[in-house]
């Protein structure tokens, strides 16, 4: 199955100082040479904690931050050496939902306005437009006299039904979800998950889905990534990587859900402290905070290596200490 997106050697670097304060400037990969790909009509799931790069991915991938390296590859055409003027027509075919649907709606303005701006702005008619927006409530679950209200006088599912149909109303081919459901309550957030899967059965879209709750992608991927520190660890089928982590990384992720259990029935609780995010000075770059770490992730990187069919992790090591 040909990629819809694929993302070859992406790296970014963010430098920081250069102040009275700070007066050296230090280089931080944001963003460490990671190659992804993924198929139409398929969802990858993303996963790591707060600070691991997974959102400035996603912005390199919708071109609001420049990469340092590499290339991102979108329906066969290299967009990341495309000038804003050439990839603005591809805008529309790459839409983001936002994790905070009260800070990504404007409050002045009402839901059908909110739905009209992207239409807008690649030119459909008023008269398109109104057919549009109402065909976008209806396949996100809301009454047409929701159209009228401001987002304040919504709730937070039904403010992030009308992001998700702002998103869609372009007609997109990929949808990045940046934490879409993380500040809904269990209820709500199940509630557009199945949204989520209606929507992609339905018209075939593709999603990257950027989280960090791992029964949350695990419900809504085909395939996970786990990224530690701007690297992709592990790389794989959903079923495969939790029920086979490779990495000791996703085995402590994985550990830190309550309640969940290991191949041998056995609820895991987690581990305190061991997963920290703590740059190592060589090597791996979990080498600081691995609980299984030997001298020989220190001094070299490791290269990602087939564990399974399709699943791939960056550990020499860690299948070797799994019981």
């Amino acid at each position: 199955m040909l990629a819809l997106l694929e993302l070859r050697e992406i790296t970014k670097v963010y430098s920081h100082g250069g102040n009275p304060f700070a007066p050296r400037r230090e280089a931080v990969k944001a963003v460490d040479a990671v190659s992804l790909s993924l198929a139409q009509g398929k969802t990858l799931g993303l996963v790591g904690e707060s600070g691991c790069g997974k959102s400035t991915l996603a912005k390199i991938i919708l071109k609001l931050v420049n990469s340092n390296g590499g290339t991102v590859w979108f329906d066969g055409r290299d967009i990341g050496a495309l000038p804003e003027k050439e990839f603005r027509p591809l805008r529309k075919e790459i839409q983001i939902v936002f994790q905070d649907p009260a800070g990504s709606l404007s409050p002045r303005l009402r839901v059908r306005d909110i739905i009209a701006e992207p239409l807008e702005a690649f030119g459909v008619g008023r008269k398109e437009r109104g057919a549009r927006i109402k065909e976008l409530m209806a396949q996100v679950g809301l009454p047409e006299e929701y159209l009228s209200r401001l987002p304040l006088q919504l709730s937070g599912g039904e403010r992030q039904r009308v992001g998700i149909a702002r998103a869609l109303a372009t007609s997109p081919k990929l949808l990045v979800l940046d934490e879409a459901v993380s500040s809904l309550d269990l209820s709500t957030q199940a509630q557009i998950l199945n949204l989520l899967v209606f929507l992609q059965r339905t018209y075939g879209l593709t999603y990257l889905f950027i989280a960090h709750n791992l029964s949350v992608v695990r419900y809504i991927s085909d395939e996970i990534a786990v990224m530690y520190l701007g690297v992709i660890v592990e790389k794989g089928p959903a079923a495969s990587v939790f029920d086979n982590p490779a990495h000791p990384y996703t085995r402590l992720l994985l550990s830190s859900i309550p309640g969940l259990p290991d191949r041998r029935g056995k609820k895991n609780n987690p581990v305190p402290g061991s997963a920290e995010p703590v740059r190592g000075e060589h090597g791996c770059c979990f080498y600081a905070a691995c609980p299984a770490a030997r001298e020989q992730c220190r001094l070299a990187r490791p290269v990602m290596r087939e564990v399974e069919k399709e699943h791939w992790a960056s550990c020499p090591v860690g299948s070797e200490g799994k019981e």
